[in-house]
């Protein structure tokens, strides 16, 4: 093992080994969201006002037509959303290490959730990650295993819940997905084959607010979605890669 060269002033060395700290500006940090205060009996920010400035930090806004890719990646995965012109908007990254409840035989299962069964694995506990495209943390996504139903919440890095999505598996396959505003009113839910990435999305009156589909010639395990109805881009997208997080656990 070679020795390291005697450390001069002035010469970047850690602070503390006899140099000052090094001088300059820190990163900045990511830009703040903007939103109002003071919802309405809440008291604190306005839930739509946190999608609405999440979803414009993004770049969300006006977008109609988006590409989500997802990608496996040593010990994990992650989901990519981009714009019709492939332009990279944000990341959903699976935060590799969980916790249980008791399973079946009262012990504890830690691990990566990768390729493990359902059954006696007791209640699970897994972590997302909403990134932009410069890696500053955007938003949390908290998921919670029992059986083969999967609740899931989006908030803010303070927070803030932003979207509640629960997804089920049947027994004998097949998936059904439904999602609510944090109060609990219904927002979301789909009709069609959720396992092939051919279904749409509905509001609570029926109307269409989104289609996905399989991407036309392109790479593996890329699906679009486009937007047919006016609704916030966001809600939908997390919907759509919450959806197929389900389909592709085990």
């Amino acid at each position: 093992m070679g020795t390291a060269a005697p450390s001069q002033p002035g010469t970047g060395s850690p602070p503390g080994a006899g140099n000052p700290p090094p001088s300059g500006p820190a990163p900045a940090p990511p830009p703040p969201l903007s939103f109002p205060q003071g919802a309405p009996g809440v008291g604190g920010p306005d839930p739509a006002a946190v999608r609405s400035a999440l979803g414009t930090a993004l770049g969300l806004q006006g977008g109609r037509n988006f590409l989500l890719q997802h990608q496996l990646i040593s010990g994990g995965r992650n989901y990519r959303v981009l714009n019709n012109e492939k332009r990279h908007l944000f990341t959903v990254r699976e935060n590799f290490q969980f916790g249980t409840g008791p399973n079946l035989l009262g012990g504890i299962v830690e691990g990566t959730g990768i390729g493990l069964g359902r059954l006696g694995m007791g209640t699970r506990h897994f972590s997302w990650s909403l990134l932009d495209p410069a890696g500053n943390l955007r938003g949390q996504i908290a998921i919670q295993m029992s059986g083969y139903s999967a609740a899931s919440t989006l908030a803010d890095p303070a927070g803030v819940p932003l979207l509640m999505v629960n997804v089920n598996r049947g027994v004998v396959g097949g998936l059904t997905a439904t999602a609510a505003y944090p109060d609990g009113r219904p927002m979301f839910e789909t009709r069609g084959n959720l396992i092939r990435h051919n279904f749409s999305i509905h509001d609570p009156s029926g109307a269409e607010v989104a289609k996905i589909h399989e991407a036309w010639a392109s790479v593996r395990d890329t699906y679009n979605l486009d937007l047919v109805g006016n609704v916030d881009p966001l809600c939908p997208l997390i919907f759509a890669i919450l959806i197929d997080r389900e389909k592709e656990s085990k």
